[in-house]
């Protein structure tokens, strides 16, 4: 047969207009002859200039076709493409991707001969752009250039993608993509013409450059946005395909087997469907029990769930539990475990104990225990008791708290249990001291040892491997005797221990710590707001302390380069961050004051400034534990759990101050593992100076705090003013209604954005109306007359004022995504202290602006809601926290 091109490279085009050039230029400057190659360019309605630059190709190059149609989407464009395509061999090249310039020449050379053998040959791809690295499917090409018997391939012979493929034209006969279709469309099409030959070819050493692009991609968007039907839709591509392989062969090859493997691990690794928001509850759990996970349980085999390297752990031992119920395969259980099929569901040894920390109390050693296992064994094993064993004593816990909520769940689903649990051993039994501690399981007949792991973190420094000695307190420590914890009392030989796992061999790195050590005459004191920022919650306190507690030894630590260090060092003293001086002041100090948890704040020691990993300030927290008062940088919305970043096995948190009747109600529950004795309510230490009279008069000024999005932090310039969230602020702060009235009344808006952000300031088109403030947020907030922001909780010192506060919420969906707290779902926010516009409510959200304005007061409601939900606004909050640390310290 003759063709009149080796090849037609058909490409959907639609809004690429910053990239298809370079597409298209790496196929006309491919190696093999320009003439042999066929360029279908089809414009899908595009409303940038990618259409445009698409015309243009086709009138310079005669081997360049430019087609146009409205948008119908890239399915009915490829297939408008193939209805002139004259290729031998077809590819389906995205507009905004490249390939290198010996690719077609290449793969031409492979495929003419192989013809009879094979339709399809695939070549690597290669992310570059805002990310680089290998695609997980070019493993398929390490053992070189060859073809490949599909009927014996491995987990990776697979082929998913018409980018990556050359597929020839006769393949393709009476055969087109699906249009209904949104995703999965290339999929099922080539897996289709794979079953014809059951064979693949494999091309090496040619590459396809795939673009990344930072919070873009038009395959995730579309995933994201497919409604319940369209979802539904999307899994019967996997179901259409196993049971065309069933009914054309009487068996599903594992090559297709293993593609819808591939396929679905995407979903089962995630905690929820990449279009959560867009289904409902019920909507969900439909998806996930009657279409995704039956696919497994009618189709794929028991031994390519369990091979597979894709599926996660505990979801391989989920798939096989229900294949097992529907199949009808008995569960064989033994002591602590259970087989379903010869395969296990339940495994002793996936429980798994790591300890957390101890402290010393009044009367005891508690002991903080995390215990993970799978869901499946409390199917079977639902009464099971957990019990330290110490010699012959048998001590149950305190009390066992659910972790799970701190862990993530696979599809809406608790695959893994976790549990918190303490334990308290009366530090004035000696039998208990000196003594291996057992972590054991019990399930009413048979008991067995849980290995437990000791893991080097932010408050324990005990390691399996390394550190066997960490103290608890001035009178205790725990260490490691043959893998097996043991609680010591400090005495002269503990003492020595520590210092020796410390400072080695050092005599005088000894000497000079146990003479700071007794130096000290009085209580140190830490305080600590951003590294290179002060201004917030520990300065307040910092000031507070220096002024009235001569008593007290406290020290301010920030960067020595941020443009505060001189102005804190006219209060006091200020400890340079990361300084030899801050590590040693930190290894002699009873607590640490901050607004900030990171790690790097409660424990420099472990992550000091480019320290080297052997360096022995490391392990200068061996020989001391602060306490950490968390003062907050700002009043937590009731909607947003901070349960995964603040709860006691990431903190341990001595003393979590909130100001609000809600903050506290949220810091309580189970999934942080604190009680009031820790959680109380005293008051930000900064909102007393926003109640004391000043020279600082309200001024016409509009303060617009929009927050920051994770997913925008490294974006290019380019990127970020593509972003929903530069495009609705940018837009507002040039409104020309509001730009009228601003002017009619003389005020200005002055925006601050968040410290991650403050880099884009540039990019925003400038007018008279409103600037970018470097103004600390203290006097914004006193010479403010109205507040704006989308969800910024430093706002609501706008609203404890009784000031006017509006929410112009422009981008809840992408707000919510990768940040360290959760949305609770259901959950009434509680933090809402003036009206909420959407921006699809945009002038509502205009038209009270310009009301407030006019008159720039606080509603009677939200006025009374304030004084409901903040029990304090006396002035008083930093006595209070002063006298609960101190109260505390005792």
């Amino acid at each position: 047969m003759e063709y009149k091109y080796r090849f037609s490279i058909i490409m959907a085009v639609y809004n690429q207009e910053a990239f298809i050039n370079a597409a298209i230029n790496s196929v006309l400057t491919q190696t093999e002859e320009s003439e042999s190659i066929q360029l279908i360019l089809i414009n899908d309605g595009s409303t940038d200039r990618s259409g445009e630059i698409a015309y243009q190709f086709s009138e310079k190059y005669d081997n360049v076709f430019y087609l146009s149609q409205e948008n119908k989407g890239v399915s009915a464009a490829r297939n408008l493409g193939m209805s002139i395509a004259e290729g031998e061999f077809w590819n389906f090249m995205d507009p905004d991707d490249m390939i290198d310039d010996t690719m077609l020449e290449k793969v031409y050379s492979f495929l003419k001969p192989r013809k009879k053998l094979t339709d399809v040959a695939v070549v690597p791809l290669y992310f570059f752009g805002d990310q680089t690295g290998d695609h997980p499917l070019n493993t398929r090409f390490s053992s070189g250039t060859r073809l490949v018997d599909l009927t014996s391939a491995g987990q990776d012979m697979i082929a998913l993608s018409l980018s990556t493929a050359f597929v020839s034209k006769e393949a393709f006969k009476n055969r087109k993509f699906n249009t209904t279709l949104k995703v999965s469309e290339d999929m099922l099409l080539l897996n289709t013409i794979l079953l014809d030959k059951l064979t693949l070819g494999i091309v090496s050493d040619v590459e396809y450059w795939y673009r990344r692009i930072n919070g873009y991609g038009a395959l995730k968007k579309t995933a994201s946005e497919l409604t319940f039907e369209e979802t539904k839709l999307r899994f019967s591509v996997d179901a259409t395909l196993l049971e065309n392989s069933l009914a054309r062969y009487q068996a599903i090859p594992k090559f297709i087997q293993n593609t819808v493997i591939y396929d679905l691990s995407w979903q089962l690794k995630g905690s929820a469907f990449q279009n959560d928001a867009v289904l409902k509850e019920e909507q969900k759990l439909i998806i996930r029990d009657q279409y995704l996970y039956p696919l497994f349980s009618k189709y794929i085999d028991y031994a390519l769930i369990q091979q597979s390297l894709r599926l996660p752990y505990w979801v391989k031992k989920e798939i096989i539990e229900r294949k097992a119920d529907y199949l009808g395969n008995a569960a064989v259980q033994n002591a602590f475990s259970v087989t379903r099929n010869s395969y296990k569901t339940v495994d002793f040894e996936d429980r798994k104990a790591t300890f957390v920390v101890a402290e010393e109390n009044k009367e005891n050693i508690s002991l903080y225990f995390q215990i993970r296992f799978g869901s499946q064994y409390l199917k079977y094993q639902p009464d099971f008791k957990i019990s330290l064993h110490i010699g012959r004593a048998v001590l149950k816990p305190t009390y066992i708290q659910s972790d799970s909520g701190n862990i993530s769940k696979n599809l809406y689903q608790d695959l893994v249990v976790q549990e918190y649990l303490r334990f308290d051993l009366d530090k004035n039994n000696d039998q208990l001291l000196n003594t291996a501690i057992k972590v054991v399981i019990s399930d009413g007949i048979k008991k067995k040892a849980i290995i437990v792991q000791y893991k080097k973190h932010e408050f324990s420094s005990l390691d399996d491997n390394k550190i066997t000695i960490d103290a608890i307190s001035e009178n205790f420590a725990t260490q490691l005797e043959n893998s097996q914890l043991q609680i010591v009392r400090r005495d002269a030989k503990v003492n020595n221990s520590l210092l020796q796992e410390v400072f080695g061999n050092d005599r005088g790195e000894k000497f000079q710590y146990r003479n700071r050590l007794l130096s000290k005459a009085k209580p140190i004191w830490l305080f600590e707001d951003r590294p290179s920022k002060a201004g917030d919650n520990a300065e307040a306190m910092f000031s507070y302390v220096v002024r009235n507690h001569p008593e007290i030894d406290a020290y301010f630590v920030i960067s020595e380069e941020s443009e505060d260090y001189e102005r804190i060092a006219q209060l006091g003293n200020v400890l340079p961050k990361f300084s030899k001086e801050h590590q040693e002041i930190w290894a002699i100090c009873d607590v640490i004051l901050s607004a900030h948890a990171e790690y790097q704040i409660f424990n420099p020691m472990g992550h000091g400034n480019q320290q080297k990993h052997e360096d022995y300030y490391k392990g200068l927290r061996i020989l001391n534990k602060p306490k950490f008062v968390f003062l907050q940088h700002g009043i937590s919305r009731s909607s947003h759990s901070l349960s995964p970043w603040l709860q006691k096995s990431n903190k341990n948190i001595s003393l979590l101050v909130t100001s609000t009747l809600y903050e506290e109600q949220e810091f309580l529950k189970e999934t942080y593992h604190y009680n009031k004795s820790i959680v109380k309510i005293l008051g930000m230490p900064r909102l007393d100076e926003l109640l004391i009279s000043s020279d600082v008069n309200k001024e016409k000024l509009i303060l617009f705090m929009p927050t920051w999005r994770k997913y925008l932090e490294k974006l290019s310039d380019e990127q970020f003013m593509r972003t929903d969230y530069f495009i609705q602020i940018n837009n507002f702060l040039n409104d020309k209604v509001m730009q009228n009235h601003l002017k009619n009344k003389k005020y200005v808006i002055a925006v601050k954005l968040h410290p991650n952000l403050t880099k884009f300031s540039e990019l925003f088109k400038k007018n008279d109306y409103y600037y970018f403030s470097d103004e600390s947020y203290k006097l914004l907030f006193k010479k403010g007359a109205i507040g704006i922001t989308d969800f910024s909780s430093a706002i609501l010192d706008f609203a404890y004022m009784k000031k006017p506060i509006i929410q112009y919420m422009f981008d809840e969906k992408n707000y919510f995504n990768g940040h360290i707290f959760q949305r609770i779902e259901g959950q009434k926010e509680e933090a809402i202290y003036g009206n909420i516009y959407t921006n699809e409510q945009y002038k509502q959200f205009v038209n009270e602006v310009i009301q407030k304005i006019d008159d720039p007061v606080m509603s009677p409601e939200f006025q009374k809601k304030v004084d409901k939900d903040f029990p304090y606004r006396d002035g008083n909050n930093t006595k209070r926290v002063f006298d609960a640390v101190s109260s505390m310290m005792k």
